[in-house]
C-alpha cells in the first residue's frame, strides 16, 4: 500500500510539474503575442503620426478657395491634435461666412487615417509633404489624389473628372475681416495678397 501511495504521489507531482511547465510556455507565448502586438501598435501609431505631420505640411493651417463654375467654397484646415485635423467648409454670403459643415481627418481604430469628404469616407493610402492619395469607401473605390503644384495651389485629381484647384488665400482671420469690409465698401481687399504697410507706400485699410 505504501508503494502504491508513493507512486500516486509521484505521478501527481510530475503531472503538476508538467502542467506548470505547460502554463509557463503558454504564458510566455501569450506575453510574446502581447509584446508583438504592442510593438505593432507602436509602429502603426508612429507611421500614422508621420502621416498627420505630412498632411499638416501639405495643407498647412490655411484657408483655401475652391471655385467650380459659379460656385465658390472655402476650406480651412486646422490641426487640433496629433491625430486630428479639422476641415471647415463654408461660403461667403454678403461679406460674412455662412457655416456649412466641419469634417475631420482623424485616426480610427488606432490604424486608419480617414476623412469625411464630400459626403463619403476616404482612407489614406500614402502621403508626403507634396501629395497624398485617398481611397473612397464607395463601391467604385475611387482614388482621390491631392497634389501640390506650387506654394499656394493644390490640385484635387479624380479619375474621369476635371481637376479641382484649391487656391490658398490670406490668413483666415484677415480674409473674413476683409471680406466684410469689401462687402460694405465695394473693394476687393480679401483677394489682395499684398502686405499692407506704409514703408511700401500702401496704407493699411482700416477694418
Amino acid at each position: 500500500m505504501r508503494f502504491i501511495f508513493l507512486s500516486v504521489i509521484l505521478v501527481a507531482f510530475f503531472a503538476s510539474c508538467n502542467q506548470q511547465e505547460g502554463n509557463k510556455k503558454n504564458n510566455t507565448n501569450q506575453e510574446a503575442v502581447v509584446d508583438k502586438n504592442s510593438k505593432t501598435d507602436s509602429l502603426t501609431l508612429a507611421k500614422n503620426l508621420k502621416s498627420f505631420s505630412d498632411l499638416e505640411l501639405f495643407f498647412d493651417n490655411a484657408n483655401y478657395q475652391v471655385t467650380k463654375g459659379s460656385d465658390t467654397n472655402y476650406f480651412y484646415f486646422s490641426r487640433s491634435s496629433d491625430f486630428l485635423i479639422q476641415v471647415h467648409q463654408y461660403k461667403i454670403v454678403e461679406g460674412d461666412s455662412t457655416f456649412l459643415k466641419i469634417d475631420s481627418i482623424k485616426l480610427s481604430d488606432l490604424k486608419f487615417v480617414n476623412w469625411k469628404f464630400q459626403d463619403q469616407t476616404l482612407y489614406l493610402i500614402s502621403s508626403t509633404d507634396s501629395s497624398n492619395n485617398w481611397k473612397s469607401s464607395n463601391e467604385d473605390s475611387t482614388i482621390f489624389t491631392f497634389k501640390k503644384v506650387n506654394k499656394k495651389d493644390i490640385h484635387l485629381i479624380e479619375p474621369k473628372k476635371s481637376k479641382t484647384t484649391f487656391s490658398q488665400t490670406i490668413t483666415l482671420s484677415s480674409f473674413l475681416v476683409r471680406s466684410f469690409y469689401d462687402y460694405k465698401h465695394g473693394t476687393r481687399y480679401a483677394f489682395d495678397t499684398a502686405n499692407y504697410n506704409k514703408k511700401k507706400g500702401k496704407i493699411k485699410p482700416l477694418f
